[in-house]
């Protein structure tokens, strides 16, 4: 986070201060292929997941994956030539755009392929590695290739190609990893795969789950062709700050998908309902943790962006927006994971499509009018209604939802710590006030959740730390 924090706040402002359409070709360029790559790979991630338990040869799922995967990146080469190139490139109108479209076709093979290893590893129960490459490694990537542009040792041209180059490098290390633990092998046939079953689950799926990307990316693609690619650049910047408290749940989401498909498989509705609960109090304790990290060093976070530049300043309430819908996704869970993985996983397309279709109008109408707060609150609206639906659904179908009297104390005493803390200003130095704060939010909020007993994985978890700290002390 701290990685993400220095590039995203600090060298994307410094970096692309004078060509801010840079930094929004970037993440067009991004936020498409990420799209495509879900459509491209079949949602071939969850049929791995899902099917992975019923398996022992788990080499023909490995062999079918690979097949499929080759004939969906095949398909989407030639639909990308003959159509989607000449429809991106007019739907945003931008030169740099038309120049450096053809990324997109590399980014999708190297996205597509990484999200099928993800999955086999994620399978195995190894969620660390997938994390620390999509995390850590992307990041740090990211930031000497940031620095080596600033200081001028590459043009545009070549600072692309080395940019992008990270999603072939992290390809390549996860392949190894997965080879090397042995956890890849070829078995040439396919007679114990459900291929019907299989491709009839995959159909829905890749519906639902990129009708639930386009949902989470449509706002800055809008955001590119109502406004242009500075627009893009500063949500950017704004969105990644709010986005921030998704982090913990992206490990915790990784390793429950695959421990869900094992309890549908035992029919073991009881864990179901128990990863169910530990996932939203764990999710919120952290996330909101986070939240209040960001929101009582807000002013400070803006006025330091505007030290760097001006142009990148203007989103607090896109922060402020973003980080209360991720909030809300965080309450709920494992939540996507229990429906797909169930029998009644045509509901997750079902549910997504209506809200895509939502969110689209709502950004059609407020982008116009607010610009980026417009994109980042049509978000909130549409994140919070899908949520809600997608509870109720939980509850009415399994009678399991991810509440205890722990959430509500859990919200109470955040909502406190901000009346109490926002009152509260240093006045020394802008560096010094938000590490001032934070660390007294710190230390506020840590012994609070561990007396009031919010989580007993909260609880261990801090005493590891606290060993640790007094090992090393």
């Amino acid at each position: 986070m701290i990685i993400g924090a220095v590039n995203t706040i600090i060298l994307y402002p410094l970096v692309f201060n004078v060509n801010p359409e840079y930094l929004g070709l970037i993440q067009i360029l991004i936020a498409y292929s990420i799209i495509f790559s879900t459509l491209t790979n079949l949602s071939l991630p969850s049929i791995i997941i899902k099917y992975f338990p019923f398996l022992k040869q788990k080499g023909q799922l490995f062999f079918f994956s690979c097949i499929l995967s080759f004939i969906g990146f095949l398909v989407f080469c030639l639909f990308f030539y003959f159509l989607l190139n000449d429809v991106l490139i007019s739907s945003v109108d931008n030169k740099l755009l038309e120049n450096y479209s053809y990324y997109i076709v590399l980014l999708v093979f190297f996205i597509s392929f990484s999200d099928v290893l993800n999955a086999f590893s994620r399978s195995h129960l190894d969620s660390s590695t997938p994390i620390f490459l999509n995390e850590v490694f992307l990041k740090v990537y990211s930031l000497i290739t940031l620095i080596m542009y600033w200081k001028g040792y590459m043009n545009l041209d070549l600072f692309l190609k080395v940019y992008f180059f990270a999603y072939l490098f992290k390809f390549l290390i996860l392949l190894l990893i997965q080879l090397r633990h042995k956890r890849l092998y070829f078995e040439f046939k396919a007679s114990e795969l459900d291929i019907k079953s299989m491709l009839t689950f995959g159909a829905f799926v890749i519906l639902g789950s990129t009708s639930a990307l386009l949902i989470s990316k449509i706002d800055m693609l809008m955001l590119a062709s109502y406004v242009n690619l500075e627009g893009v650049a500063y949500y950017t910047v704004a969105f990644y700050i709010g986005n921030a408290i998704m982090i913990p749940a992206r490990s915790i989401n990784s390793i429950s998908s695959p421990l869900v498909a094992q309890a549908w498989k035992d029919n073991d509705l009881e864990l179901i309902s128990s990863i169910y609960y530990k996932s939203s109090i764990n999710q919120l304790i952290l996330g909101g943790g986070f939240f209040l990290c960001i929101w009582l060093n807000i002013d400070d976070i803006m006025l330091l962006l505007n030290s760097f530049s001006p142009k990148f300043s203007g989103g607090k309430y896109v922060v402020f927006f973003i980080a209360i819908s991720r909030l809300t996704s965080l309450i709920s869970g494992v939540n996507s994971a229990i429906v797909i993985n169930s029998k009644y996983y045509k509901f997750d397309l079902l549910s997504n499509i209506p809200f895509l279709i939502f969110i689209v109008i709502t950004n059609h109408l407020l982008i116009p009018i607010y610009g980026i707060n417009g994109a980042a609150f049509a978000t909130f609206l549409s994140t919070f209604l899908f949520i809600i639906i997608k509870l109720v659904f939980v509850y009415i179908k399994f009678k399991i939802h991810p509440f205890s009297i722990n959430t509500f104390k859990t919200i109470a005493l955040f909502i406190l710590i901000y009346l109490i803390m926002n009152a509260i200003h240093f006045n020394i130095n802008l560096y010094f006030d938000i590490v001032l704060k934070s660390a007294l939010l710190a230390l506020t909020l840590v012994p609070l959740v561990y007396i009031m007993k919010l989580s007993d994985d909260i609880n261990k978890l801090i005493l590891i730390v606290f060993r640790k700290i007094k090992l090393f002390l």
